[in-house]
């Protein structure tokens, strides 16, 4: 039964993060995205952890998020070091700051989400200021937002994710910002030379 399956799969050789629910047919669907089936997911039990830090990351938006730096944790052997904070309102409701006492999960098997707060601790002041260009933050809804157009975190989420689109997973922020790619025109126009003098860049990279 499905009952008995969800309980015992942490026996099995391998790992599954999904179970497909259908019809009891003689037939299978051999098709990408079958009609007569659904994905069911379930979320691990949660783990208590301790928050270290809180930082501020620059969306490819320009939304100003809080990223929760913890204790590392593992989860289906994937370690876990910072969820997500969502947005400031939150993170004050919620009173988690440096000390706070966490309970995380790994949403659907992917997602680090803190689901719990054990123990609350003084959050963290408001930013006023963007963490990467130091230009004053607007304010919408909960949201804090870097409107400069020329912000460089910013603008590195941006060509990432442009450059995600196509297909090419292993480029990461990191890499963008050590070969000072902040625009598509500069990724396109990027020469093997340059990369090659880049320090840490070798032939094969």
């Amino acid at each position: 039964s499905l009952e008995d399956l969800l309980e015992t799969r942490h026996l099995l050789n391998y790992d599954i993060d999904v179970i497909v629910l259908s019809k009891n047919l003689k037939e299978r669907e051999n098709v990408k995205i079958p009609k007569k089936a659904v994905a069911f997911k379930i979320d691990n039990l949660p783990i208590d952890t301790t928050v270290i830090d809180v930082k501020w990351q620059v969306t490819r938006t320009g939304t100003v998020v809080p990223v929760v730096y913890i204790d590392a944790i593992e989860i289906d052997g994937v370690e876990i070091q910072h969820p997500t904070g969502h947005n400031y309102d939150w993170l004050r409701r919620q009173g988690i700051g440096k000390g706070a006492i966490i309970s995380v999960i790994r949403s659907g098997d992917v997602i680090p989400k803190i689901v719990a707060v054990k123990k609350k601790s003084k959050i963290p002041p408001q930013p006023k200021r963007c963490p990467s260009c130091n230009s004053f933050l607007a304010v919408s809804g909960v949201n804090l937002i870097c409107t400069k157009s020329k912000c460089r975190d910013k603008n590195l989420a941006q060509v990432e994710y442009f450059i995600r689109t196509l297909g090419a997973e292993n480029i990461s922020i990191p890499t963008l910002d050590a070969l000072n790619i902040t625009s598509v025109r500069r990724f396109y126009n990027i020469t093997k030379k340059e990369i090659l003098e880049t320090e840490g860049f070798q032939d094969a990279k």
